[in-house]
């Protein structure tokens, strides 16, 4: 889900209000988030006009959520429509894509050892999506959680360079001229 805090949506991994007596945060932000998730929540897609994220959001967002939202943010990046959990990549599969730019069908999968390197189980789970992926026409760019966690303005460079190579060949393919499927 995201919340408003003077006037941006801020990603935050709650989902049920059990969820954010655990995290370490002011009172405020606490109660705002109470106050959002008897809303309705939402996902954080498309461009904001915040500058920075605050070290608190930082901390009780998930590394993909983080990364979105620098993403959003990058005057590099902030025109494309940045899709968090994307989960219509492969038809008939139940996986999501931790922040996809699905117009020009580029997966980003942030890689953390807790759940991504633990047990053979959940390598060879992430080398099989790759591999669907790439049968759908997807490229998959795989970003360490612990860059996003040290320096996000590096992670988001990582994904840069890779757009500055990767859409100008989908654009040459065509892809990229039609609106978001």
């Amino acid at each position: 889900m995201s919340f408003n805090l003077n006037g941006s949506l801020i990603p935050v991994r709650v989902k049920t209000l059990g969820d954010i007596k655990g995290l370490s945060m002011s009172a405020t932000i606490k109660a705002q988030l109470t106050r959002e998730l008897e809303q309705k929540p939402t996902k954080v897609v498309g461009p904001n006009p915040v500058n920075k994220i605050s070290k608190e959001i930082q901390a009780a967002s998930m590394p993909q959520e983080v990364l979105t939202r620098q993403l959003q943010l990058d005057p590099r990046t902030s025109q494309y429509e940045w899709a968090l959990d994307y989960s219509n990549a492969v038809p008939g599969r139940k996986f999501e894509i931790d922040c996809a730019l699905v117009t020009y069908r580029c997966a980003i999968e942030v890689d953390g050892w807790r759940n991504h390197g633990s047990t053979k189980e959940a390598f060879n789970r992430d080398r099989e999506k790759d591999y669907l992926l790439s049968l759908q026409g997807w490229v998959v760019l795989r970003i360490p959680a612990g860059l996003i966690h040290k320096d996000v303005r590096a992670a988001s460079e990582r994904v840069v360079r890779f757009l500055d190579v990767w859409i100008p060949r989908q654009q040459a393919a065509g892809v990229g001229t039609n609106a978001i499927q």
